[in-house]
């Protein structure tokens, strides 16, 4: 099992603010091209209307962690 350090921890409350939605990180990963993705699960149940998202009911995004804000400091 690989150690990832990141900004953002799992099971974290984050916004994307482009999008206007707010969720919890439920996955981290480091993709092929060496950057780390944040699977992050809208906290609202239902589909959303955007390209980006993968709808299995709470719909989930993949993004960096450029695109994402705390919403609250992690314990550390």
């Amino acid at each position: 099992m690989r150690v990832i350090q990141t900004i953002f921890e799992e099971f974290e409350k984050v916004r994307i603010s482009a999008k206007g939605i707010t969720g919890n990180i439920i996955d981290i990963f480091v993709g092929d091209d060496g950057v780390t993705y944040y699977t992050v699960e809208n906290e609202a149940w239902g589909d959303v209307d955007d390209p980006d998202a993968w709808n299995i009911g709470y719909a989930q995004f993949i993004c960096t962690a450029d695109q994402l804000l705390h919403l609250a400091e992690p314990d550390r």
